[in-house]
């Protein structure tokens, strides 16, 4: 029978044992609902911006008066307001399960990705955040790495669910490794 459940990441096997885990998440989680509004605001301005922009290109081609300039300047609007805020709010991202250790996104400034090697790793979970906003409580985890002393955050925030699988993904490997 075939599942018609929608796993939520992706992975993918490499020849030499390399495994891909790619994830989608949102960039505003639930730590940032205060923000909202704000993001609300920022998307009416961005589609009335667009929207004056299509005007102005094409004011010197269609009349002023034109009905099919401007239906073509609010589509033009919805839509790349569409896809621009799309793009901003939702990204994917890699964990890429090596042989050898992980390599990871960093979430700070610095390089894009970084890497840990499996014999740096001395214990692995994920850590529970909890968000209040207006009586409201928000839950978000993300996998960690305990390495050299330090709490290395592997994921984004994402729900707990992604976590715990991506948490099993990596014990799996690490499992397959050491047989």
């Amino acid at each position: 029978m075939k599942s018609t459940i929608k796993n939520t990441y992706q992975r993918r096997v490499a020849a030499d044992g390399t495994i891909t885990l790619a994830y989608r998440t949102h960039v505003f989680n639930a730590h940032h609902a205060g923000l909202i509004g704000l993001l609300v605001f920022a998307v009416i301005g961005l589609f009335c911006a667009m929207t004056s922009l299509s005007v102005l290109i094409l004011s010197p081609v269609v009349s002023k008066q034109s009905t099919a300039g401007a239906i073509f300047s609010l589509i033009f609007g919805l839509t790349s307001t569409a896809l621009i805020t799309r793009h901003l709010l939702a990204r994917t991202y890699t964990l890429v399960l090596t042989p050898e250790g992980m390599i990871f996104p960093r979430f700070a400034y610095g390089p894009m990705t970084s890497q840990l090697p499996y014999a740096d790793i001395a214990n692995l979970g994920f850590k529970k955040k909890t968000a209040n906003h207006n009586g409201q409580y928000f839950e978000t985890c993300h996998v960690y790495a305990y390495a050299g002393g330090t709490e290395v955050k592997l994921t984004r925030d994402i729900p707990q669910s992604l976590a715990d699988a991506i948490l099993q993904e990596i014990n799996q490997q690490l499992a397959r490794l050491a047989a």
